[in-house]
């Protein structure tokens, strides 16, 4: 038979390639009754893989099914828990094999235009590892220093070791903790794309809303569009004169601020006019922030006003300006 088999080339041109490709068969066909043949989802897709359990019980042991693939940094979805690939051997002529860590923690930070980016990642006390921060000097690592493991991708590569970039865990909404970011892998653990990198964080002093910009906090990021923020959390001002001649352009500017003066891009808003005469007697030109109005060379409107209003999209007024027409003089 395995004379025939060769002669038609079955499982292969070569007695090598017939011995991998019977070994790929056997293993699909007898795996499914492995005990630790488990459904689970790769990135979201369902899939299927050979668990085992690792020395230690946040990680475990996994091999795929031949031609079945898998990389470093992929999440998996197995026992209820969201799991990490951290290691995956390159070679797949039989199969991948590798080791996955138990995820435990959502982790939120804040990119440079105000997105807020979330991550599932192992997190685990620090304590072996150096911070990067104190060159060959002896140091003492204590508790507040964790190690965070996620994925390598486009937002995770912008988090570079800088000591102004700091991002939170929140597990707690009310006292939130602060970590900062002291060292990252200089080479992180990569294959063809994939990979992931690991972190040093230490927890830093931080005091809830004065704070809040400086470390980057979640929905507080200056340049942050939002909508839903309370105008009571905010000032609102219409920045330009207070008066404007006949036949005359005067421009204006509203400026939205957070309570400690940092300027927000706020969304939820309209310019709107409201006058004591013809509307028509303005020119108006509206450019994002900015409001550029000329008046018409007509005597009958000194002494008269018109008022810059800033309008919620629901019609609330949230401030005002009173703007007086006055004559050339």
């Amino acid at each position: 038979m395995d004379r025939y088999e060769a002669r038609i080339k079955l499982f292969g041109s070569t007695q090598r390639e017939r011995n991998v490709n019977k070994l790929k068969q056997s293993i699909w066909a007898k795996l499914p009754d492995n005990p630790s043949y488990k459904s689970v989802k790769i990135n979201d897709k369902e899939r299927f893989l050979c668990i085992n359990t690792g020395t230690q019980p946040y990680y475990k042991e996994f091999e795929t099914l031949p031609n079945e693939d898998i990389n470093i940094g992929d999440y998996v979805d197995f026992a209820n828990s969201k799991w990490i690939v951290v290691t995956c051997d390159s070679d797949n002529e039989i199969y991948r094999d590798g080791k996955l860590y138990q995820c435990n923690y959502l982790l939120k930070w804040q990119n440079d235009i105000g997105e807020i980016i979330e991550r599932w990642a192992f997190i685990a006390s620090a304590s072996k590892y150096n911070d990067g921060t104190t060159g060959n000097n002896v140091i003492t690592l204590g508790s507040d220093q964790l190690s965070v493991v996620i994925p390598l991708d486009e937002e995770s590569l912008r988090l570079k070791k800088n000591q102004s970039r700091k991002f939170f865990i929140d597990n707690n909404k009310t006292n939130p903790t602060t970590y900062e970011l002291t060292g990252t892998g200089n080479v992180p653990d990569t294959y063809d794309g994939h990979g992931v990198t690991s972190w040093i964080v230490k927890e830093c002093e931080y005091t809830p809303t004065t704070d809040d910009l400086k470390y980057g906090v979640c929905n507080y990021h200056s340049t942050l569009s939002i909508s839903d923020i309370s105008t009571e959390e905010m000032t609102v001002s219409i920045v330009g004169s207070d008066i404007i001649k006949i036949g005359k352009t005067k421009t204006w500017t509203v400026k939205f601020r957070d309570r400690n003066g940092n300027d927000l891009e706020y969304l939820d808003w309209k310019w709107n006019i409201k006058s004591d005469f013809d509307i028509s007697e303005l020119v108006i030109q509206e450019s994002g922030s900015d409001i550029k109005i000329t008046t018409q060379d007509d005597d009958s409107l000194v002494n008269g006003y018109f008022l810059l209003q800033i309008l919620k999209n629901d019609e609330t007024v949230i401030t005002e300006k009173q703007i007086n027409i006055g004559e050339v003089y």
